[in-house]
């Protein structure tokens, strides 16, 4: 069973993460390789480490700014930005285990939100919630629940371009 606490060794990987990130933010900016090679590697070597790994269930996502919303990015030279205090960082990564498999996306944030900012976070929270205290059938598919999610945001004229989750195959 994975647990909801972070193991030692993804305390290490964000010990690890902070002390990489920590100079530049410093200073405003953290270099696009950041996005390209770091933080790939540093989620790898976390899930590596776990009991039961098997592999990586997809490629790392691993975007800032307006990378960050663009669905599977995937970094390049060309178009990964240096990180900076002005905007989101996402990291998407999942990982096949003995057990199941994960895909954990988090937004990270690593100045000041701005308003706007911070009213989307609220929406898409509420959609989280909501989704969480849905109750429906075991067979439900997730394709049904999608509006739960979406409900807050459209309430205030906003919407993602995904689906919400995964189906089952």
């Amino acid at each position: 069973m994975l647990s909801l606490l972070f193991s030692p060794s993804e305390l290490a990987g964000l010990v690890d993460l902070t002390e990489v990130l920590e100079p530049g933010l410093e200073h405003g900016v953290v270099d696009a390789d950041m996005c390209l090679i770091l933080m790939p590697e540093l989620r790898e070597r976390c899930c590596k480490e776990q009991a039961g790994y098997v592999s990586l269930s997809f490629e790392t996502i691993s975007g800032y700014g307006p990378n960050g919303a663009v669905i599977h990015y995937a970094a390049q030279k060309e178009t990964a930005r240096d990180l900076g205090t002005d905007s989101l960082f996402l990291l998407d990564s999942g990982a096949q285990y003995t057990d199941g498999t994960t895909d954990v996306t988090r937004t990270v944030h690593f100045g000041s939100p701005t308003e706007h900012q911070r009213r989307c976070f609220t929406l898409v929270l509420k959609g989280h919630i909501a989704l969480a205290r849905a109750v429906f059938p075991e067979d439900t598919m997730g394709s049904k629940l999608d509006v739960l999610a979406r409900l807050a945001l459209w309430e205030a004229g906003l919407d993602y371009r995904h689906g919400t989750g995964h189906e089952k195959t």
